[in-house]
This record gives structure tokens, C-alpha cells and sequence, in this order.
């Protein structure tokens, strides 16, 4: 599972079910702060070029890519015919990304929603069986992790230009991640 991002219910549930594993297993993950998350997010999907990530990379990455070839020019058809790609309207660029991209099957019918803009408590918490990861580290402190791991992580997906993730919210987007967000960003004391 090195490269999926599978739910800790699924993993607690089905996974270790289905191949009858006796042995303890010991979880671990990672949270971010909710706002920059979704930025990063949204630089990987639709700002790629503009931040330096490679293109290569989104089309591999992307299941949308794989269920339909046309996913990435139909988007980008209709961003540019929506004038969102102007840099001056990236905060418009940004909640279209977030409300319609990601959610309502209404605008791209066809295509997959877009499985990242869930909440992070879906990789931590097993509702059916009651149980949460404690293993869990916050992204801005990976250190923690590899002191206690004794591991050293590598960063693969660099970008090469940084923006300030504030910039892309107003205040309806900024209210949208804290109630998407709201189980990590009390547990774990996060602000936008």
C-alpha cells in the first residue's frame, strides 16, 4: 500500500480480515494543516506548470487520467473558457477547483470526483469499529517521526515555486476547509 492513500477503516476492516493477520500491527500517519493541504492540493491538480511540478507526474498520478483520456483537456478547456487560468483570478480558480471540480458530478458528469477533498479523519478513524490511528504526526513536525522511526523520509514531489497558501482563500473557502477539517484541526490545535 506504499502508494495508496487507503482509509484506516478499510485497512482495519477488510484488509487485515481478508488475509487473517494475528499479529499486532502498528499504524502510523500523517496530518497537515487543513488550509495548506488543500492549496498543496490544488497546485498539484491545476497548477503544475505554474509551480514547477512536472506533467508527466499529474497524468500518472491521476485516476481521473486512466478512466477517461480526455479528463485533463476537457478540464482544461473549461477552465480556460471560464477565464480562470488568468493569475489574477486564482482565488475564483481555487473555489471552482474546490466546490465544483472536486464535488458536484453535475459539472463533469463523467469523471470521477475528486477523492482528495475529504477530510483528513478519513485516514485516521475506523467509525465501524471504533477505533483511531495513535500514531499520527503532523506534517510540519516530520522529524518527531523519523527520530521516533529511526528513518530518514525523502521528499520526492518538490515544487520549485512556493506561494503563500492564504492567498487562495476568502473567507467562504477559508469556513468550507474548517467544517471539511474540523476533527484535525481541534485535535491537533491548527489555525488558518
Amino acid at each position: 500500500c506504499k502508494f495508496d492513500h487507503t482509509p484506516f477503516y478499510f485497512i482495519n476492516s477488510f484488509f487485515s480480515k481478508k488475509f487473517n493477520l494475528q499479529e499486532s500491527i502498528h499504524y502510523v500517519s500523517i496530518v497537515r494543516n487543513p488550509w495548506h493541504r488543500m492549496a498543496s492540493l490544488f497546485e498539484q491538480e491545476l497548477l503544475r506548470d505554474v509551480v514547477g511540478f512536472s506533467k508527466k507526474t499529474a497524468l500518472n498520478k491521476d485516476i481521473r487520467n486512466y478512466l477517461n483520456k480526455s479528463y485533463e483537456t476537457n478540464t482544461q478547456v473549461l477552465l480556460k473558457y471560464l477565464g480562470f487560468f488568468d493569475h489574477n483570478k486564482r482565488k475564483d480558480l481555487f473555489k471552482f477547483w474546490l466546490f465544483y471540480l472536486g464535488l458536484n458530478r453535475k459539472i463533469l458528469p463523467f469523471f470521477n470526483p475528486n477523492l482528495n477533498i475529504l477530510p483528513q479523519s478519513w485516514w485516521l478513524v475506523d467509525e465501524l469499529d471504533n477505533k483511531i490511528i495513535e500514531n499520527i504526526f503532523m506534517f510540519e513536525n516530520l522529524k518527531s517521526l523519523e527520530v521516533n522511526y529511526k528513518i530518514k523520509l525523502s521528499h520526492e514531489n518538490e515544487k520549485k515555486i512556493k506561494f503563500n497558501y492564504s492567498d487562495y482563500y476568502d473567507q467562504q473557502t477559508i469556513d468550507y476547509v474548517s467544517i471539511l477539517d474540523k476533527y484535525v484541526i481541534e485535535k491537533f490545535g491548527y489555525d488558518f
